[in-house]
């Protein structure tokens, strides 16, 4: 589908994580420069645990509300039609000074 990269978009809210018997998925908030939007980021549960990042999320001292982050993300299209925006990576963390 379609695919885009933000660079320093806000982040506004954390969800909750999602369990299946697959996957980790976290539904994130960012402020980006077309306004507030809401992302799914999912990890595959045999992702090593090196490269995990959803965790990352609940440690203040990795992430917090109004850090910054670089967004690669794309618009996928599920199997009953609805589209949802998916994190593809996240890079370049930035803590609130």
């Amino acid at each position: 589908m379609s695919e885009k990269i933000y660079n320093d978009v806000e982040l506004l809210d954390i969800g909750e994580i999602r369990l299946s018997t697959n996957w980790k998925n976290l539904d994130l908030k960012f402020k980006t420069p077309n306004g507030d939007l809401w992302f799914q980021y999912s990890e595959h549960i045999n992702k090593s645990p090196r490269l995990q990042q959803i965790m990352d999320f609940f440690k203040p001292n990795i992430t917090q509300i109004g850090m910054t982050i670089t967004i690669h993300y794309e618009i996928v299209q599920s199997a009953n039609r609805s589209t949802k925006l998916r994190i593809k990576s996240l890079s370049n963390y930035r803590l609130k000074k």
